[in-house]
């Protein structure tokens, strides 16, 4: 064997075992680089899945504020909720809860808006009842009543304008939320809510049956069912909406929403001292709730003037022709 050849299997051979140790290294390399990537990503899903303590704490106060449910708690719940969603921008359900707070104030809008619409109605047949009169009290009237109707349109003109603008917010988000986290209890209790609200009831039937299979439970899930069927025409699934309102109300008495929607609906079913009882449990809980205090306003009964004031204010005249004196002896 020639000394060249013996040179060239020599340079072979380690040649072969340079390669081979080259593939150990990059084996080596490889796997510590997906060992990187795989406890990168976990450290990732971890803390997507951990809460920021600020938000969390935002989203909580807001809670408390949604339960205490007048006017100014819900605006100020929907803003610490958009402060928990600023603070942990994966924190998706800190933006269902922003539009769940709108839904609320939404529904106190519609409310009111159809309250103003009766209001006007009522107004508008009494005046052309008077148009026909000539008595001179009649003009007197009149001009009232045309001055509160003026008011009465520029309010309704002011709620339809702000329900508008709620509405498209909320629609918005809900979509987006719905779309990206279908399953999720606070997506979908606030969408269930939505449509309730605006009487869609098909629809929130249809989100909570999703509910329903995913096997969710909810106060709010139920608050929505209750006040959907609360809300039919139907009246014995109106009568099992009521029922189920206040059974909510007694279940979770902090939910004081349950016992506004119930006491609303207690007033369209025309039983107003039940509406008038729900309405005084509920500002028991939080006295500055301002839709509770101006329904119960509106349906507590007008005094009745005791009998030494009414002679009081009697003309003379009246009262002799309502007692004539006796014949004389």
């Amino acid at each position: 064997m020639s000394t060249a050849y013996r040179s060239s299997v020599q340079r072979m051979r380690s040649t072969r075992r340079v390669g081979r140790g080259s593939l150990r290294w990059v084996a080596v390399a490889v796997a510590v680089i997906a060992a990187l990537a795989l406890a990168a990503w976990a450290v990732h899903h971890w803390m997507q899945g951990r809460a920021d303590p600020g938000a969390a704490a935002k989203r909580k106060d807001g809670h408390a504020l949604l339960l205490r449910d007048d006017s100014g708690s819900l605006e100020a719940a929907a803003e610490a909720f958009a402060a928990a969603a600023s603070l942990d921008g994966s924190l998706y359900q800190a933006e269902a809860d922003v539009a769940l707070a709108r839904v609320l104030e939404l529904s106190d809008l519609s409310w009111e808006g159809a309250r103003v619409q009766d209001a006007f109605a009522r107004d508008a047949a009494e005046l052309a009842r008077l148009r026909g009169q000539r008595a001179p009290e009649a003009d007197r009237r009149e001009a009232e009543l045309s001055a509160r109707r003026k008011a009465l349109s520029a309010r309704y003109d002011e709620l339809r304008e702000l329900g508008s603008r709620r509405e498209a917010a909320a629609k918005a988000s809900l979509s987006s939320l719905l779309r990206d986290h279908p399953d999720d209890v606070a997506v979908l209790r606030a969408v269930a809510l939505y449509h309730a609200v605006g009487g869609r009831l098909d629809l929130a039937a249809q989100v909570l049956a999703r509910a329903d299979a995913e096997r969710l439970s909810d106060p709010w899930l139920e608050l929505a069912r209750a006040s959907a069927n609360a809300a039919a025409r139907d009246l014995p699934r109106r009568d099992r909406g009521i029922a189920g309102l206040q059974e909510l109300a007694r279940a979770h008495p902090d939910l004081l929403r349950a016992r506004l929607l119930a006491a609303r609906a207690l007033v369209a079913a025309d039983r107003r001292d039940e509406a008038l009882r729900t309405l005084s449990e509920l500002l028991r809980r939080n006295p500055q709730h301002d839709q509770a205090r101006s329904l119960a306003a509106e349906l507590a009964p007008v005094p009745t003037p005791p009998a030494q004031a009414i002679a009081a204010a009697e003309p003379p005249l009246a009262a002799a022709a309502r007692n004539p004196p006796g014949p004389a002896r």
